[in-house]
């Protein structure tokens, strides 16, 4: 997609596609964006109010001591004041950390961090690890970090710069390395005075694919291997399922509502799931059509 990603507002615009995240849900997707070797791998999080985590000079300190308590990191810089970026206002850390076993590919580590707020008091929070001999990092994190926009908002010199391409992690769009991959499923959670409900748009390039993955899901979900075969196979799996089972918590069994779905798009298998207590069963089946219908649009 690279300069021709074109984000509309309310919907979430993939590589190859898009969707509209259902209304009144939190987006809790991990955006991470890995090389082959799990690094160098960047990942960005977005926070509607920097103000209430205490600010960007609080949140920089927050995570600086979460990476030595967790992570023995070592700082190496952080920013004594906060930096202007055109709009946004950023701190940076960068640290190193060891490498965690014997599998691990390099025996250090180096993370740069940056968080930003935008004029109208939203945040980023941007987190680029490579291993600790990487020459290339800082002025990859350089041109990241001054990247990062608000979907809407235009990106800086108008398009992304060689070797990069913008994509939309949620809120916020940024300029990627092209060899990072970007995540392949996406989660929405909502949640009312003891009611849930979770919907995930996972991406499959083939129906084999598409088939493992909702295996994978309905076994995790404790279903028996007879009923897993039956539910993810095709034309199955092209139509909406839906039963409704206990689900296993620390609070005892909580009766839910599952449901699941495969929509073949061009060249790719769009997969959606839902969950919901059982209260939130017409509310969950409403949502998981719209989101279905949604992903109709936008594939090429």
């Amino acid at each position: 997609m690279g300069d021709a990603l074109q984000p509309a507002a309310g919907r979430l615009t993939l590589e190859r596609g898009s969707f509209v995240p259902p209304p009144g849900y939190d987006d809790v997707t991990n955006y991470a964006y890995r090389g082959p070797n799990e690094v160098p791998r960047l990942k960005v999080h977005y926070v509607p109010d920097l103000d209430a985590v205490g600010g960007l000079d609080a949140a920089l300190k927050n995570y600086q001591a979460h990476v030595v308590k967790f992570l023995l990191a070592q700082v190496e810089s952080a920013t004594p004041a906060p930096t202007q970026r055109g709009d946004l206002t950023t701190e940076t850390l960068v640290f190193t950390f060891p490498g965690t076993g014997p599998n691990d590919p390099y025996d250090r580590y180096r993370e740069r961090c940056g968080i930003g707020r935008f004029p109208k008091g939203a945040g980023f929070q941007i987190e680029y690890v490579t291993s600790a001999e990487d020459a290339a990092s800082e002025g990859v994190f350089e041109t990241v970090l001054s990247s990062v926009r608000l979907v809407g908002e235009a990106a800086p010199g108008g398009k992304a710069p060689p070797g990069f391409v913008r994509r939309q992690a949620g809120a916020v769009t940024l300029a990627v390395p092209v060899e990072l991959q970007p995540p392949t499923s996406f989660h929405f959670v909502r949640e009312e005075d003891g009611s849930k409900a979770r919907l995930t748009v996972a991406i499959a390039g083939s129906a084999d694919d598409a088939r493992a993955l909702l295996e994978e899901h309905l076994k995790g979900l404790g279903i028996v291997p007879e009923q897993v075969a039956a539910l993810a196979q095709a034309p199955a799996a092209l139509a909406r399922a839906v039963w409704k089972a206990p689900r296993h918590s620390s609070k005892g069994d909580v009766a839910r509502t599952f449901c699941h779905q495969v929509k073949p798009v061009k060249d790719a298998h769009v997969v959606v799931l839902g969950e919901a207590t059982a209260d939130w069963h017409d509310r969950l089946l409403g949502d998981f059509d719209r989101l279905i219908d949604s992903s109709s649009e936008g594939w090429r």
